[in-house]
């Protein structure tokens, strides 16, 4: 599949630095946090594409309309914006009333130009795909059922073959499309690469499920299997995908694909890459038994659909990312906890050696008294802590919050009030600062 370049545009936006919501709603419906608090510089756009694309779009089309309401005509038949939209209109309008609070009450010229410039509360785009990908695009590829945390009715889900040409084309319409639309619009200001998931947009993880249950125990269906070796197996299976099994040599050519759609397509927006190490999957129980003995491991103790990491390959898709869209290319993790190290090449490790521009997402709200072990356990004051880390020691210049930060019980978002008491406490703007400084300097 060819992917055509498209001109050069002129300066490269910049993204939100310091504190950001990430967008995921209740329900994992689609859902945008909107602009809101003193200290929050951001906000994530989390969409099923699905609810976003309603049918291809063609870029010779949408080039070959001669007015701009024709132009947008056409995109508007082919995508539902509202959410964005709204979004940025919420953004555009909270901007304009912080600097009229600014010059009434402070009256401060240089707090002016820093809000009429670049200290603006963004909206940044997080497509699901995979999974959610839209009716239209699972018609023009191969599907297969896929369970992802166990064989209830609630975690299969229909996977597209997203290491296939026709679905990659598919992807390719979307950032078009999205790129036509908010390229050049300074409050969008990122968006997340997606196109090779299945259930979150976080490259290099999670092909093939889970295996283990939230306590550990390994989850087996009526013939024994863990939903890794099912999902491997219909990811492989010829006699329904013919030429278009899963190999991981697809996988990392839809990783470096990823890149060059980004790269072809955003020419002024960064992307955003939630990144683990790079992972090689063991495609059949010979392969699993092989890995067991080399290792010396019993078998039984490596599956068909587990893996193993090259950092190799983590670091030739990194450095293609850098080199094809440079600034733009945002590396990052989306599980940082307040205890990380950067040690013996663990992902930490990989992103501190690869720079700026970086971001964190924070692990997830835990609580010993839900039944989280001690080791797994994080708080408002763990993720405040994350932040300090990923600001000082990781240089970041972004992190997206926690769900659930701005409730009085992190732990319990049931009728939780979106408030400004956390956003507005003295101690989370430390950190913040940090991040905002990595930002400037960057």
């Amino acid at each position: 599949m060819s992917i055509p370049m498209v001109s050069a545009a002129s300066e490269v936006k910049t993204p939100p630095s310091g504190a950001v919501m990430r967008g995921k709603g209740p329900g994992g419906n689609s859902y945008c946090d909107l602009a809101r608090g003193t200290n929050v510089d951001g906000g994530y756009c989390q969409i099923k594409w699905s609810d976003l694309q309603t049918g291809r779009f063609s870029q010779q089309q949408y080039d070959s309309k001669e007015s701009e309401e024709e132009k947008a005509e056409y995109l508007n038949s082919k995508f539902n914006f509202s959410l964005i939209d709204n979004a940025l209109a919420q953004a555009k309008t909270f901007n304009d009333d912080k600097l009229v609070r600014v010059n009434q009450d402070l009256g401060d010229d240089e707090k002016l130009t820093e809000l009429a410039t670049e200290d603006k509360f963004k909206v940044l785009l997080r497509v699901r795909a995979g999974v959610d990908s839209p009716q239209w695009v699972k018609d023009s590829t191969k599907v297969i059922d896929w369970y992802f945390k166990s064989f209830e009715a609630t975690q299969k889900h229909e996977l597209p073959a997203f290491w296939t040409d026709k679905y990659q084309g598919a992807y390719l319409s979307l950032m078009r499309g999205l790129a036509a639309k908010y390229d050049d619009n300074e409050l969008f200001g990122a968006v997340a690469a997606s196109m090779c998931m299945t259930v979150h947009a976080e490259i290099m993880w999670n092909r093939t499920g889970r295996k283990k249950d939230a306590d550990g125990n390994e989850i087996r269906n009526a013939d024994g299997k863990n939903p890794r070796q099912v999902n491997i197996a219909a990811m492989t299976d010829d006699s329904v995908l013919g030429s278009d099994v899963y190999t991981n040599t697809k996988d990392y050519a839809c990783l470096e694909k990823q890149v060059n759609i980004h790269n072809n397509t955003w020419k002024r927006t960064p992307s955003i890459f939630g990144s683990h190490l790079y992972q090689k999957y063991y495609l059949t129980e010979k392969d699993a038994n092989n890995a067991a003995d080399e290792l010396g491991k019993s078998r039984g103790k490596i599956d068909a659909g587990d893996a193993t990491t090259l950092l190799g390959k983590t670091r030739d898709i990194f450095n293609h990312c850098r080199d094809k869209l440079g600034d733009r290319c945002v590396l990052g993790n989306n599980s940082l906890r307040d205890d990380e190290v950067a040690q013996n090449n663990n992902i930490y490790d990989v992103l501190l050696e690869f720079g700026a521009p970086l971001y964190f997402q924070t692990n997830v709200f835990g609580s010993v008294d839900d039944g989280k072990d001690p080791k797994d356990a994080f708080s408002y004051e763990d993720m405040l802590a994350a932040m300090t880390l990923a600001g000082s020691t990781f240089e970041a210049f972004m992190v997206e919050m926690a769900m659930g930060w701005d409730c009085d019980n992190e732990y319990d978002k049931t009728g939780c009030t979106k408030a400004d008491e956390h956003s507005e406490a003295s101690n989370f703007t430390t950190p913040r600062d940090v991040l905002k400084s990595n930002g400037s300097n960057q």
